[in-house]
């Protein structure tokens, strides 16, 4: 097609074709080839950027353990300064959520407004990838995400049940929420079961907290279960793993208590059937007592044998109640080395 228009402005027009002759004449070529570049590449880089610029529509749904919508704000920020790319409204319906997310690192923020949570953030957020054939039918068209964040009924002796459940439609790195605390202390329940809003294994103790003041928690995918209490005393393992220990407080006298083994524990299991601790300072944060079996195994002179911390019980006396084996003597090891087990 070139070498046609080339030989027709060759044979018609004489200043072409002197032109033409001019030994110069290459290098305007590349001068005319030169300046086509240079004008069309500011505007394909434009269309690339508005194409960029084109927020995605994602399908976000937020549920409980019932199936049902958590309400609340869902925000898409950028990682590195926080600016807002997009976000909308989950309410009875799954929200439709507008986002500019191409090209960017981001994270997922939503804000319940239940009050449940001051927030919740995912950090480094990568959405799984959908088959090429849809991707290039709707380029613009996003998946369906969605988070899972659920209030269990609160059993007795809790103040705050938490359950964050799996996510759906991307992958992160490490999430966080916020919360204002309502108890005094903060246990995770690593084996928590979603659907069933239960704890199938024990409750650790992490934190210590203000009630009224926030607190933030770091969490990584698949950490479920979080709650607050306000026991007067935790009964802990030297894992720091909450016993299971019923707390009972004489109408008369505040600040004593009755622990003993709950139902669900059994008396057989617990390392001592009853304790009893007077004088319990309730202004100070100081309510955990560390009390686990020993184990007497390979001992020669042991029996049955406990551990009792009360460093960090804030409290004039603790009576701990156990039932001897069979007829014997009370010993009290004073120098007991915790790593070693003597």
């Amino acid at each position: 097609m070139f070498s046609r228009l080339h030989s027709k402005l060759n044979s018609k027009y004489g200043a072409y074709s002197a032109w033409h002759k001019n030994p110069l004449h290459r290098y305007a070529h590349w001068a005319v080839l030169l300046l086509a570049i240079l004008i069309l590449t500011p505007a394909i880089f434009l269309s690339y950027r508005q194409l960029e610029a084109m927020p995605k529509i994602f399908a976000f749904e937020t549920r409980n353990a019932y199936g049902e919508v958590v309400g609340g704000q869902i925000l898409f920020l950028d990682e590195k300064s926080d600016e807002i790319l997009g976000g909308g409204l989950s309410n009875k319906l799954t929200a439709s959520v507008s986002a500019s997310v191409q090209g960017k690192k981001y994270k997922l923020k939503f804000t319940p407004t239940s009050g449940l949570l001051t927030s919740l953030e995912y950090d480094d957020v990568e959405l799984d990838k959908k088959p090429k054939e849809e991707e290039s039918a709707n380029p613009n068209l996003g998946d369906s995400v969605g988070i899972s964040l659920d209030e269990p009924p609160t059993p007795p002796g809790w103040d705050k049940v938490l359950a964050i459940g799996d996510v759906k439609g991307f992958k992160f790195s490490r999430g966080r929420y916020k919360k204002i605390a309502q108890g005094k202390d903060l246990f995770k329940c690593l084996e928590w079961d979603f659907a069933n809003q239960k704890c199938d294994g024990r409750w650790k103790k992490i934190a210590k907290l203000a009630p009224g003041v926030e607190y933030t928690v770091e969490f990584a995918p698949g950490d479920p279960g979080y709650a607050e209490s306000s026991k007067k005393v935790n009964v802990l393992n030297k894992k720091k793993e909450l016993l299971d220990y019923v707390e009972t407080t004489p109408a008369e006298n505040k600040t004593t208590v009755t622990l003993a083994p709950a139902a669900s524990q059994g008396g057989n299991t617990a390392p001592a059937p009853e304790i009893i601790v007077s004088q319990i300072d309730m202004a100070s944060p100081n309510n955990d007592l560390i009390l686990d079996a020993v184990d007497t195994a390979n001992d020669d002179v042991a029996l049955d044998a406990l551990f009792i911390d009360t460093t960090l019980l804030a409290a004039a006396e603790t009576k701990i109640t156990a039932t001897a084996e069979s007829p014997s003597k009370l010993l009290n090891c004073v120098k007991y080395d915790e790593t070693a087990n003597i």
